[in-house]
């Protein structure tokens, strides 16, 4: 991980990177076990420029269906979560709050007036526009990440579960493919031949081919159980408000 800090920066790391790795960890794992000689300082030098790149080309594919999928997300939650919060309609956030944000960003969003509640109700597409471009103008401001070092993290979150999501297909497949084989070795190469009572059994079964088997079997779990829409929703929303609350900074 640390090599991987020098060539990729935060957000990249932990937003896209982390979810490729996280994708491909049980494959990788079931190789390192079952194949020894990639343990080699020879196989590790020079596999870890090829793992580089691949993790690097997962890594660019995986925030990019990403953000091919948003759209979708958005359109299932009725709109950019940003957009929905500053909502007159919406009562995610009270009305005394909401209040403050619009007078915020007409003082400091030039040429830009936020809708009345009338005026979004008469026009809402409109209304959502000038959220919209609010929101945009708000993001151009706030790129120190030292100064809001919170929004940092909420969006590093968020791109980190939305691009976790947008590569459970893949990850599933692989999970469920090393699970399926990490089972085969142990009885292939083990268990078939050891005696049927517990003591033979436990003893036949090395311990690395078990831990792998229940990588792979916790990756499946953690795919299917923990990476789904409600979740990216959260950091979404999440996001969202640490980003809208810099106008009462």
């Amino acid at each position: 991980m640390e090599k991987l800090s020098t060539v990729f920066d935060t957000y990249n790391l932990n937003a896209r990177v982390k979810p490729a790795l996280l994708s491909v960890f049980p494959l990788i794992a079931s190789i390192l076990v079952w194949y020894p000689e990639a343990r080699t300082m020879y196989s590790v030098v020079s596999g870890g420029l090829v793992t580089l790149g691949v993790i690097a080309f997962l890594a660019n594919r995986v925030a990019s269906t990403g953000r091919k999928k948003e759209p979708n997300l958005f359109g299932e939650w009725g709109g950019i979560p940003t957009t929905i919060l500053l909502r007159h309609r919406d009562r995610t956030i009270d009305n005394y709050t909401k209040l403050r944000y619009h007078q915020w960003l007409n003082e400091n969003v030039p040429n830009l007036v936020m809708p009345t509640k009338m005026e979004e109700e008469s026009n809402p597409d409109d209304a959502d526009q000038k959220y919209e471009s609010a929101v945009r103008f708000l993001r151009s401001k706030i790129r120190d990440k030292t100064t809001y070092p919170l929004v940092f993290t909420e969006n590093i979150n968020y791109g980190f579960s939305r691009n976790l999501w947008a590569a459970k297909p893949i990850g599933v497949i692989l999970a469920l493919a090393t699970l399926g084989g990490n089972s085969g070795l142990l009885w292939f190469k083990h268990l078939q031949f050891a005696k049927r009572d517990f003591a033979h059994i436990i003893q036949a079964i090395p311990v690395e081919g078990v831990l792998v088997w229940g990588v792979s079997l916790f990756s499946v779990i953690i795919w299917v159980v923990w990476v789904r829409k409600e979740w990216v929703k959260t950091r979404a929303y999440a996001y969202a408000r640490a980003l809208l609350e810099v106008c009462e900074s």
